[in-house]
């Protein structure tokens, strides 16, 4: 019986470490550089974004990482996407007058190469709007806690 006790509370432990640990930090590799990238910046930045209001092409963000772009002749990527941290996961942002910058880091997860794509992210706070990639967008809500 002392055996499961210590099993459930070990197994207990993990979890809520794990629960409310910091956000996972993962090292990139481009050409000439390296980056770390994390999923998390403060806001639910995943969904689906639509493409200059249209419904398809669009781009769908999933909070562990991974996620579609679809192209304007409506193929499908698989992606890994991260935004540019330091390396203890604080994101990296250019705040403006009403906007957040970030630098979004996405490939193609069915490609055999490790070859990363430099694009970007922001946040409009007075119309409410996430963008990726400058054109795909997504309407969001303040979560006051």
């Amino acid at each position: 019986m002392r055996f499961y006790k210590f099993l459930f509370f070990t197994v207990f432990f993990f979890t809520v470490t794990q629960s409310f640990a910091q956000a996972r930090v993962s090292q990139i590799f481009t050409k000439n550089e390296s980056f770390f990238i994390t999923n998390k910046i403060g806001y639910d930045i995943g969904g689906t974004y639509f493409f200059e209001g249209k419904v398809p092409p669009i781009t769908e963000l999933s909070e562990n990482g991974t996620g579609m772009i679809q192209s304007e002749d409506l193929s499908k990527k698989n992606i890994v996407w991260g935004i540019q941290c330091s390396k203890s996961g604080t994101p990296k942002v250019k705040k403006g007058f009403d906007s957040a910058k970030y630098t979004f880091w996405y490939k193609d997860k069915n490609d055999g190469d490790d070859k990363w794509i430099e694009g970007h992210f922001s946040i409009h706070f007075k119309i409410k709007k996430m963008f990726v990639l400058g054109n795909r967008s997504k309407t969001y809500i303040d979560k006051k806690y």
